[in-house]
């Protein structure tokens, strides 16, 4: 019930539209969007992916995360991962299974529901308050597994980029490095602040460098 009433209230082109709500004494059906295609999961089953399409997924997914984070009551989606992802025919995507999402409440301490899944989560999605910085680390976790074709390991250390296909740039990698931090506070701090950079990574790499001098 909460996922169809958050989800009957958005309409954006990546994600799914409720057509109809069947409420009856034993069932609760919901009709919705047939989307055709595979999950990103399932795609990543011949490896890792382009480094063009991974941008254009990625930009795809900051688009529609920055929508739901912009809601009057911001929606945390709280479960960025491939399995969740599914690419269209034509190519673009739609973000699917919103079991845990959830509206923010700036004066709550902590979540009351399930948590995301391991790997993806943040540090903060298992012991306290999540936000819209929670969706850009597993967004970035997501880039990760798609550029490298590992899977994330929870409680284990995010190994850049670069050390596992070196002809990935800079730039990619200082922008994931950015999402991935295990502090919310060094991340970026919306999506729209990593929009730019995925638009131009060029820049990223060079000031990556001019940090590392």
């Amino acid at each position: 019930v909460v996922e169809t009433g958050m989800l009957k209230k958005l309409n954006h082109p990546y994600l799914p539209s409720i057509i109809d709500v069947i409420d009856t004494e034993d069932s609760f059906l919901i009709v919705m969007d047939y989307i055709e295609g595979k999950s990103l999961q399932s795609v990543l089953k011949n490896g890792a992916q382009p480094y063009e399409l991974v941008i254009k997924w990625a930009m795809q997914l900051c688009d529609v995360l920055g929508y739901l984070h912009g809601q009057k009551k911001p929606i945390i989606y709280r479960d960025m991962k491939p399995g969740n992802v599914m690419l269209k025919p034509e190519g673009n995507i739609k973000i699917i299974d919103f079991g845990i999402a959830r509206e923010y409440k700036e004066h709550s301490t902590q979540d009351t529901t399930v948590l995301g899944t391991k790997g993806y989560a943040p540090p903060e999605q298992y012991t306290g308050q999540t936000d819209a910085r929670s969706d850009i680390f597993a967004l970035g976790v997501t880039m990760h597994q798609l550029l490298t074709g590992v899977v994330p390991q929870s409680g284990e250390p995010i190994i850049p980029v670069r050390q596992w296909d070196h002809n990935l740039s800079e730039g990619i990698e200082a922008i994931i490095n950015k999402c991935v931090e295990p502090a919310a506070e060094n991340r970026y701090q919306n999506c729209s602040e990593l929009m730019y950079d995925l638009q131009h990574p060029e820049l990223v790499g060079r000031n990556h460098k001019r940090k590392q001098k």
